[in-house]
């Protein structure tokens, strides 16, 4: 995930009006629980795509109540998984994650792993 420092994209302004999606919390949207980051003034998450060139994002929210302040961005990869019938790419999918496999699975239960773990990250 690249963080930008910035609320904009295309000229488009980020709101709580954009949030696609749940809410979520810091342990959720980035599998950590610092209560000091961005200063403590970041509070919740939530997925967007800019409306313009359909980029995915991830909003830094601060609560400021009845609504949400956006702090920041972050960019979301997108990188295409491999085709289900790569043997290797898929591997090579995995291997890059970081994540562990079997090295005897077939090339269907890898295709499953890859897909598992897209919705991990998601």
């Amino acid at each position: 995930m690249n963080h930008l420092n910035r609320t904009t994209c295309c000229n488009h302004q980020f709101t709580a009006n954009d949030i696609k999606g749940k809410l979520m919390n810091q342990k959720e949207a980035l599998g950590t629980n610092d209560p000091h980051l961005w200063g403590g003034n970041v509070q919740r998450f939530a997925y967007t795509t800019c409306p313009k060139c359909n980029k995915k994002y991830l909003m830094w929210l601060k609560i400021s109540p009845p609504s949400f302040k956006v702090m920041t961005l972050s960019a979301v990869e997108t990188k295409v998984i491999p085709s289900p019938d790569d043997r290797d790419a898929l591997k090579a999918w995995l291997d890059d994650k970081g994540i562990e496999y079997a090295r005897n699975l077939s090339t269907d239960k890898l295709y499953e792993k890859v897909l598992e773990s897209q919705t991990a990250l998601v």
